[in-house]
Formats: C-alpha cells, structure tokens, sequence
C-alpha cells in the first residue's frame, strides 16, 4: 500500500508516524467484530495522502475517484483510532457504492447530496465506531428510517427543507442556494437579516453572511441542521465532480476501473461469504453484516439484465436463418448469374420469401402493455430482414387476420379471457415460416408443437411480481424469451 504526503503541488513520503497511524486504522478497519472486515480488498488498494488546512476548517477525511484517501492526520489523530477507523469505512463505502456515478441532474444542491450519501453509508458504519461518531449525520438525525438509499434521503432532505421554509413563514419556494464564493449575501429561502460580508466567504443561502465554514444550525444550503458534520464534503467520489484539490494522476497514483471493479466484485463476495457464516454458525468473531450492505453485494454479483429486445433479436435471426435453410426457389424463366458450365443454363435461384405470422395476447390482464410490445417486436422482425407480416389478436378465438407494415394500423381491443393454443393452431394453418406469439402466459398450452414447418417463438410478457410461475410454465418444446417489463 504506497503513500504520499502533499505539501501544495509536490509530494513526499509519509512520516513513520502518520504510516503507523494509517496502517493502525486500517488494520482496525479490517477486523473482525470491530470493523468491516469484508471491505479488505477495497481498503488495500487505498492511496492514502497527508494533507494540511489547505482542504478547508474542520477537514478530516477524503477520497477521489481513482481510490486515493486524503487525510488531514493531525486532527484525524486527535479524534482517535476507533473514530478513524469508521472514517475509513466511510470513504471505502463512497467508492464502493458508486456515489459519484449515482448523483443525477435532480440531485443539484451538493450539500444535499454530501449528507444523503454519509446516510446511506452511516447506518451501515460498526457499532463500536458509531458509538464514538456522535457528529456526523446518521438517518436518525434527521427523523428518518433506516435502510433507505441515497436517492431516497435526497428527497426526503428536499421535503424537510421545503416544511422548514413553510415554518419559518416563507413564502417564497424554491431550490436551496448555494453560495458564490464572492463573500456577497445571497437571496436565500430564509428570513434572515442582512448584515455584513465576509470577504471571500461563500454566502449561506439564508440572506445571512458566512462566518468562516457553515456552522452548526445552518450549512450552505440554507437548511437548519442539529450539528456541524465532522465528515463534511468526501471528495470527488462523493459528488462526481471535480476538485482541483486533489492529486492529478502525474501527481500519485490513481486505480484503473478495472481495478476498481474487481475490488467491488471481491468485497461483494466477503460480504455474501460473512452472511452466510453467520446464517450458519453465528460465530462470535464475524460480527453482523448489516442487511443494507448484504442487498448491495447481492446486487453487485447479480448477472447483468440483458435487454429482452437483444434477446428476441437473436431468437428470430436464429429462427429465420431455420426456416430458410434448405428452401431456395429457382425460376426456370431467368437464367442464373453465373453458370457452372457452357453446355447448360442454369435457371435463376432466389433465397426463400420470409413471412412471420403475430398472434397477440388481447386480453385484458395484458391490454396495458401490447402496444409498446409490438412496436419493438415489429422493428426487430423488420430490422432482421421478412417479406410479410401477417398479425391477429387472440382471446378465446382468432380475430380478423392482417397484414401490416405499421403498428398504427393494428386496431387495438380489450378483450376478456384467453386461450393462445388456438393461435397456434392458426399459424400452422397459414404456414408462416415463423409465429410469434406474445401473452401474459396466463393462458393454457399446447400438449405439443403443432405439425407443419413454422417455427415458433413465444414472447411471455411479465409486468408485475409473482407472474414469473405463468412464464415458467411455457413447455420446453416451445422457444420463449421473457419480455420483462417490470422496470418499465
């Protein structure tokens, strides 16, 4: 583990006593019953850096997005190991949760978003470290619950912000301020009383001058908070943006991403390796893995969802390249572009004319979803390459049969109950070298494939939890892709 000192733009290594310190902390960090010891490989691969009052008053702790820890060891010292221990979690958490990935257009007051973050995180912080963190912000702090995310915390700050202007007899609504550095009082929310600026201190956004760094009672925002938050502004792995206060990689070293991914596939495997020991043995040593995190490693090494439009674009190329194998078509009229030999023509040969046959599931359970789903399936098909698209609606019978080249000129109508194995039948009947049937699957199946040469794929629409067990019930000599429009 390297480490560097910053002394404005140069660097030189750490004293022995700010590496005993580092190396004591992230020991501590890494044990087990008093620390997250399945956050190692994340902590390893730290690049810690000394910094002084250039960070800003009160600065303890820091962490960019290449995984290098900025560290003002003189007031981190003075706070303690068990305080800086549970520091360090907290920077190896901001990175590990992707904070800087997550902040959207929404999320714009920064303080907002710095203290959303630091919830999200502190709840999940060792017992023993929380014991001794009395002043950073905690769900609690602010009246809400635990479990929630960052994007949850953002809001409900958004709304505590909002009733504490309707208090203060406001009427003025509006997004929180922030100050512009100018050491001008800005028109905040607030009803403060205007007063005298501060050179070059930003103003808070409440009609008030700075004194120095947001105090106690009232940060930048312009928002009433209980206490000044020791773990205030985490750096660019909290906020995405940039800071020209941190190192530069010809400065000292930064992660790759892939680096960077691979810390948090290993972390999220301790995580899911501790939880399982405990749900074993509840040995003494292990601690608890806090249920926040065991969901977030869960997620981490969850298979990446594929989109079903990929899916079903592989099943027709598939499909078609079946359906047209072995069936070209020669007119004996036209003679072949090239001839083998001189003494005879060979007639014109023509690869086979693809048509697809729709049968779509109009029942009402579905009706929500249909046109959206046929749009992508018709683009697909049409992409793919077809000659005709012939297409019906199905609920216990067969309605009129089309053909179309747009989804506008599909007569959409709700029907009641569904029975899809007469649509089946119908597609054989015609002989379409390829039917796809789309349903909510709730809907009896054929005992087995129809005869003929159309070659079937089914798309089960699943748009609501618990409708996996009707997708699972669609036989195996059936080809299906799985249309989940759960996130929709």
């Amino acid at each position: 583990m390297g480490s560097i000192i910053s002394s404005g733009n140069s660097y030189r290594k750490l004293t022995s006593e700010q590496r005993d310190f580092f190396d004591t902390i992230a020991i501590r960090a890494m044990s087990n019953g008093v620390g997250a010891p399945y956050i190692r490989s994340q902590l390893v691969s730290l690049y810690p850096i000394a910094v002084g009052d250039e960070m800003g008053e009160g600065f303890t702790f820091a962490v960019d997005k290449r995984g290098r820890v900025y560290i003002h060891f003189e007031r981190v010292m003075e706070l303690g190991i068990v305080w800086a221990s549970g520091g360090l979690i907290h920077e190896c958490y901001h990175i590990l949760f992707e904070h800087f990935n997550r902040r959207q257009a929404e999320h714009s007051v920064e303080d907002f978003w710095a203290w959303a973050t630091d919830m999200e995180i502190n709840q999940n912080l060792p017992d023993e470290s929380k014991a001794v963190m009395k002043q950073i912000y905690y769900p609690s702090t602010f009246g809400f619950k635990d479990g929630l995310r960052a994007e949850d915390y953002y809001d409900l700050l958004m709304e505590k912000f909002k009733d504490q202007q309707k208090k203060s007899g406001n009427k003025q609504k509006g997004q929180p301020q922030q100050g512009d550095g100018s050491g001008q009082p800005q028109q905040g929310q607030g009803q403060g009383q205007q007063g005298q600026p501060q050179q070059g201190q930003p103003g808070d956004g409440s009609g008030q001058p700075q004194q120095g760094q947001p105090g106690a009672g009232r940060g930048e925002s312009g928002m009433d908070t209980p206490y000044e938050n020791q773990l205030d502004n985490c750096g660019s792995a909290q906020h995405g943006g940039s800071d020209p206060k941190e190192a530069s990689g010809r400065e000292a070293p930064e992660r790759s991403e892939m680096d960077h991914q691979y810390a948090r596939s290993e972390v999220a495997k301790a995580i899911q390796n501790a939880a399982d020991r405990e749900g074993t043995n509840r040995s003494k040593g292990i601690g608890t893995t806090p249920n926040f995190v065991k969901e977030w490693a869960k997620n981490v090494l969850a298979p990446p969802k594929i989109r079903w439009q990929s899916v079903l674009r592989g099943e027709y190329a598939q499909t078609q390249r079946r359906a047209k194998m072995g069936r070209t078509h020669t007119n004996p009229r036209m003679p072949g572009r090239v001839q083998p030999v001189d003494d005879i023509m060979f007639p014109k040969r023509k690869a086979h004319r693809i048509n697809v046959g729709i049968a779509f599931d109009s029942s009402g359970s579905n009706f929500d979803n249909l046109q959206y789903v046929l749009t992508e399936v018709n683009d697909i098909i049409r992409r793919g390459g077809v000659d005709n698209v012939y297409i019906f609606s199905v609920d216990a019978n067969v309605k009129d049969v089309k053909r179309i080249r747009r989804v506008s000129e599909i007569e959409f109508v709700g029907g009641g109950g569904t029975d899809m194995r007469v649509a089946f039948t119908k597609l054989a009947e015609m002989k379409v070298d390829v039917g796809i049937v789309l349903t909510d699957n709730e809907t009896p199946w054929p005992s087995e494939k129809p005869e003929g040469k159309t070659e079937f794929i089914v798309g089960g629409i699943v748009s609501f939890a618990g409708a996996e067990q009707y997708y699972d019930a669609i036989p195996d000599f059936l080809r299906k892709v799985k249309i989940d429009l759960t996130d929709k």
